[in-house]
């Protein structure tokens, strides 16, 4: 009520039976969650100089990107860290990262509506992308409503269709609800595809960049796509993160870095960050 009187607007609603935020007290809450996360890592950190990570780090993740982008450096982190033994989970499916004991999960993801602290490890540029005999054959679409004749080649992860994709044309944002002959939950069964010439994929760079540079698949309406979320780092919320969950996650956004290594090379648009 003193921060509602301050600020001169409500932040719930309030009724006998429940209380729920207002538009602006979400807005306020989206806000001050990340400044709050900065603060207590900030403050954690200082209180743990002199002190060195050690116990078991629990990390979970996507096949994918857990296999091309996280094991391939923890020989490395636990040789700089070696009182840290890693756990190492990789999973298609969302785990409950309280419930199932993580200490911090990697996602690429709307993070608007969880719980949990997030903190941002790399830009995801995504791309239409397909094999150059594709291409030959069918063509390469000029705008997004010519996807409707191509063969589209759609993720199903947990048996939901990620058919419906999305742009920002010069008109305005679209989306096309994509079809065709071929269906996977595994989003490296897609990339196989496409490399086979089997249609066009929906791709993250961190995923096909090899690809991209040797030619092997080419880029269809690459200025016109709808940015994808964010690569981050989440973990449960509470006052002190441990000195573990916070070293691995600098380690990783210095491998990283500012531009990721997987976007090296490649002749793409500026990037439009979509908040998450």
């Amino acid at each position: 009520m003193r921060l509602e009187k301050r600020l001169g607007i409500r932040l719930l609603n309030r009724t006998t039976r429940r209380v729920s935020l207002t538009d602006e007290g979400s807005h306020y809450y989206e806000r001050c969650v990340p400044i709050l996360a900065e603060i207590e890592a900030t403050e954690s950190d200082i209180a743990s100089r002199g002190r060195v990570p050690q116990g078991t780090l629990k990390i979970s993740a996507s096949p994918s990107f857990g296999r091309q982008h996280i094991a391939p450096y923890i020989k490395e982190f636990v040789a700089r860290y070696p009182e840290v033994q890693v756990h190492l989970h990789l999973d298609a499916e969302v785990v409950n990262v309280v419930e199932e004991g993580f200490d911090v999960a990697i996602r690429i993801a709307d993070l608007r509506d969880t719980n949990l602290i997030a903190r941002r490890l790399a830009t995801n540029r995504r791309v239409i992308c397909g094999a150059p005999e594709y291409f030959s054959k069918h063509g390469l679409p000029q705008k997004p409503a010519d996807l409707l004749q191509h063969h589209c080649l759609v993720l199903s992860p947990g048996g939901v269709r990620q058919d419906l994709w999305h742009f920002e044309t010069p008109g305005g944002p679209v989306s096309v609800r994509v079809s065709g002959s071929f269906v996977c939950n595994t989003g490296d069964v897609l990339r196989d595809w496409a490399l086979a010439g089997m249609g066009l994929a929906l791709k993250s760079t961190w995923d096909v960049g090899q690809d991209l540079r040797s030619g092997r698949l080419q880029t269809a309406l690459p200025d016109q796509l709808k940015p994808g979320f964010a690569i981050s780092a989440v973990y449960p919320h509470n006052r002190q993160p441990s000195l573990k969950v916070r070293t691995f996650i600098d380690f990783l956004i210095e491998r990283y870095g500012p531009g990721p290594y997987w976007d090296d090379g490649l002749s793409l648009p500026t990037m439009k960050v979509k908040k998450r």
